[in-house]
């Protein structure tokens, strides 16, 4: 083997193992990129009336409520705000979601668990971020050669 392609498999080597160490900033970086989706990812569940577990966001709400609004799951929109104050904030190891909105805390006391992806749309969040994750995975492994 050529001393070259010996520095070349050495890099590469170097390169899989800072990767290996480094997968939860990679997907980080990579989920900062789509904060705008992933927040719509987020909002979309709410309008489903769904909480982070996958089950209906409770308590119901009021009959009198309920006839004004045609159903009874909350799904914590009234006029907007608080859907547009809603955002993705990529971590290592998670991704946090909130809003911005004045109502947020009184909302998270009146209703559980009303922010975070189901796991039946978690698949769909990795589909958000696998594009630009795969980039970055690919920039690192290949950095340097």
């Amino acid at each position: 083997m050529s001393s070259e392609f010996q520095a070349l498999i050495s890099q590469l080597e170097n390169n899989i193992q800072d990767v290996s160490r480094g997968l939860d900033k990679l997907f980080k970086n990579a989920a900062d990129k789509n904060k705008e989706e992933l927040a719509d990812l987020q909002v979309e569940q709410q309008l489903k009336g769904k909480t982070n577990e996958g089950l209906n966001i409770e308590p119901e709400y009021s009959p009198d409520y309920a006839q004004f609004k045609g159903f009874s799951t909350p799904n914590l929109n009234l006029e907007g705000d608080f859907h547009s104050g809603v955002y993705a904030l990529p971590e290592i190891g998670a991704i946090e979601y909130g809003s911005t909105d004045e109502k947020a805390e009184k909302l998270e006391k009146k209703y559980d668990n009303i922010f975070g992806i189901a796991p039946e749309n978690l698949q769909e969040e990795l589909d958000i971020v696998d594009p630009d994750f795969k980039i970055e995975l690919e920039n690192e492994l290949f950095k340097g050669l």
